[in-house]
Formats: structure tokens, C-alpha cells, sequence
């Protein structure tokens, strides 16, 4: 199989914080020569923007969750929980899995001695345990 470059973007709401975001971020993939692009902080909407943008020959998958894929090849299967975006890549020398997922802050290592935990509890202190 060849060369697949992935990039990962937070495109931080949805682009809306910076002038010309969306398209700031199709620069981005373009420069890179992604073939591969998974996105967090992404609506729907701003997934469709990028996908528009980069022209023809990309195709996209969104949720909801803000978590977002856009690829140079077809995406034959998405899998949707409300933590990620699964999506299935139809690339011609195999299918690729990609995930999308934006960690919350509070789970942040520094700030988490116990390291991440998308369902950890509360301990009775207050604090993520």
C-alpha cells in the first residue's frame, strides 16, 4: 500500500475565532498534502465548508459531536458514538479506519494525575478519579 499522510486538525469552533478560518484550514491541507483529514471542534456544517473548499475529490463524514473526516477516497462506512467519529476510508489498496475525537480539557494529564478517563467518576473529593 502507498504512502498515506494523515493530519489531525481542532479547528476551534469550527473556525469561527479567526478570519477566513475555514479556509485557513484548507491551506493547511493543501500545504500538507493530506490524504486523510479527521477533525475535532467541527460541526457539520464546517466539515461541509472544507470539503467545498478543498474541491473536488474529497469526501467527508460529521457528527453532531463536533469530530469530523475528510478524505481523498470514498468513505464507505461511518460509525457514530457520542465520544467519536469512526469513519471507514474506501483507499484502493485497502479500507482504512480513522477516529475523530476531541478529549475534554478536564481529563488534560496535567491537570489529571491519574491520566485520561472519558467515563471516569467523580470521586467523593470533587475531583476527577
Amino acid at each position: 500500500m502507498a504512502q498515506v499522510t494523515i493530519l489531525q486538525l481542532n479547528i476551534w469552533m469550527s473556525g469561527t475565532k479567526v478570519p477566513d478560518g475555514i479556509a485557513r484550514c484548507a491551506d493547511i491541507v493543501r500545504t500538507t498534502h493530506a490524504d486523510v483529514v479527521i477533525t475535532s471542534e467541527s460541526t457539520p456544517q464546517a466539515v461541509e465548508e472544507l470539503r467545498h473548499l478543498l474541491g473536488d475529490g474529497w469526501y467527508a463524514a460529521s457528527d453532531p459531536a463536533r469530530n469530523g473526516a475528510l478524505a481523498r477516497w470514498p468513505v464507505a462506512k461511518v460509525g457514530r458514538s457520542d465520544d467519536y467519529l469512526a469513519t471507514h476510508v474506501a483507499h484502493p489498496g485497502r479500507t482504512l479506519a480513522v477516529y475523530s475525537m476531541h478529549l475534554e480539557y478536564e481529563y488534560y494529564t496535567p491537570f489529571l494525575y491519574r491520566g485520561y478517563g472519558g467515563s471516569t467518576r467523580y470521586l467523593p473529593s470533587g475531583r476527577w478519579g
